[in-house]
This record gives structure tokens, C-alpha cells and sequence, in this order.
């Protein structure tokens, strides 16, 4: 009698031929679903993993759990991991504090017990991006005595410190003949800081010591707004 085998993927049962069994040692294929099995049930069996059994670096020899393993291990570990978010943390809170106070005034008394502790300082907030000079006028008043006038304006929803302003005459070239920087402090500026949306209008004498030859050059000026 020919023995029989059972499809483990459509249970379907059906004959087996002893010497095609031998020549494929053992293998089937379904004929009605093409699934291909062993016909020894027991050469297919899989056995389950030993959910006991840990990882080598787990385990330590004879059987002795590993140090990685125990409940000190963990709770050091954990401690680890909550001062290294904690460092980082405070990396964030140094690195932005002005913004953050800037954004958020009901902090800064914070940020400054911080800064005492780190050796910081709560600086306003540099944007220069959103800073604009929006008119300017370069005339000459008298011999070697120029008068400057510029309005900046802080485009930013928040306040901003106010940038230096730097002067260059040029010639009709377009290349530089002298330069001069103004600080904040110097155009009326002594907070240091720009209100948001809010505009600042400088006017200020302007003394140029420059030989004839060097006068004689100067056709046009230009401002540039930055921080130092």
C-alpha cells in the first residue's frame, strides 16, 4: 500500500509513489497548490527559541548573569541617559538664550541666575536679517565736514539689537575711498536695542580729513548695517 502525505499549506491528502519519494529524498510538490514540503513530518519541525536563553553579551560564564544585567547596571544607565539629555538640554538653553528671552521677557530673571551660575550674559537678540535701512542722505556741509542721516527699521515681531552702521564714499568706480563705522552708542543707540517693528532715524555730523586729491574722488556712499 502506497503511504499518503498531507499538504501542510491546503491539506490536501494524497498518494505517494515509494521511488520518486527516494529520488527527491523525501520532497513533494502539491499538485493542487504547487506547494513544495517534506513528507517526514518531523524534518519539517522548527524549534521554537528558548525565550530564557539571553544574548552572550547578557550572560557571563557558568551560568553567573552578566554585570550589563543587573538592577544596579540599569539603574546607572538610566541615570546616564538622564544626565546626558540634561547636558544637552542645557547646551539648547545657553546656545538660545537671547532668542528665548527675547521671545519670552518673563524668563530673562531666569536666564540671568543661570548666567550667574555658568558664567554667561543675556545679550539682546541679533537678527540682522531683519534689519532695513530704509532711506539714507550723504551731503556735504562744508570744507571737509559731511553730514550722514538713515533711518533703520526692525522688520522682526520681536526686539532686536541694534546693529552698527558702516559708511563708505566711493568713487565713480564704485571703489572704496574711506570707510567709517558707527556704533550704536554713537547715533543715539545707548539700550542697545531696536523695539520690534520699530523704526530709528540718525542723523550725525561726519568729519572726512582727506587730501584734495582724495576728495576730489568722492562720487557716491554707501551703508551697510551688521553686528561686530
Amino acid at each position: 500500500m502506497n503511504p499518503t502525505a498531507q499538504c501542510p499549506s491546503c491539506h490536501t491528502v494524497f498518494k505517494l509513489n515509494p521511488e520518486m519519494l527516494k529520488a527527491s529524498d523525501g520532497w513533494a510538490r502539491c499538485g493542487r497548490c504547487s506547494e513544495i514540503f517534506h513528507t517526514d513530518p518531523k524534518h519539517s519541525q522548527t524549534e521554537e527559541p528558548d525565550a530564557s536563553v539571553q544574548p552572550s553579551f547578557l550572560q557571563a560564564g557558568d551560568g553567573v548573569p552578566s554585570v550589563w544585567n543587573t538592577t544596579s547596571m540599569k539603574v546607572v544607565l538610566s541615570l546616564l541617559a538622564f544626565l546626558l539629555l540634561a547636558g544637552l538640554g542645557l547646551q539648547v538653553l545657553h546656545y538660545e538664550r537671547n532668542r528665548i528671552v527675547a521671545t519670552h521677557p518673563v524668563l530673562k530673571p531666569y536666564f540671568k541666575a543661570l548666567c550667574a551660575e555658568v558664567g554667561c550674559a543675556i545679550q539682546p537678540y541679533r537678527e540682522i536679517e531683519s534689519i532695513v535701512i530704509e532711506s539714507s542722505a550723504f551731503t556735504r556741509v562744508t570744507g571737509d565736514v559731511y553730514q550722514v542721516a538713515f533711518t533703520l527699521k526692525n522688520n522682526a515681531a520681536l526686539d532686536v539689537a541694534t546693529p552698527s552702521v558702516e559708511l563708505v564714499l566711493t568713487d565713480s568706480a564704485g571703489q572704496a575711498v574711506v570707510r567709517r563705522v558707527f556704533r550704536p552708542s554713537e547715533f543715539g543707540s545707548h539700550s542697545g536695542v531696536m523695539k520690534s517693528l520699530a523704526d530709528f532715524q540718525v542723523t550725525l555730523p561726519v568729519r572726512f580729513k582727506l587730501p584734495a586729491r582724495e576728495a576730489d574722488r568722492v562720487t557716491g556712499y554707501r551703508l551697510f548695517s551688521f553686528y561686530p
